[in-house]
């Protein structure tokens, strides 16, 4: 693995710990958001969130396991 190449996996997994932080915060304001439009807005935020951080989690396992993704 080239410096490069490490740095890349470190910047990802940085990345994937911040968005698990916001997804984190996003399901605490679900639980904590009234009924009607801020809950709808909670939900959709929470959505992004989970999605984005599946995307990071599956490109930093790709990373892992030696794919070029």
């Amino acid at each position: 693995m080239t410096a490069e190449q490490a740095l890349r996996l470190i910047r990802l997994q940085t990345a994937v710990n911040q968005m698990a932080g916001r997804y984190g915060i996003s399901c605490m304001e679900i639980a904590t958001a009234q009924t009607g439009p801020e809950r709808a807005i909670a939900h959709r935020s929470a959505a992004r969130q989970y999605r984005a951080l599946m995307r990071l989690t599956s490109t930093l396992t790709d990373h892992a396991l030696g794919g070029t993704r």
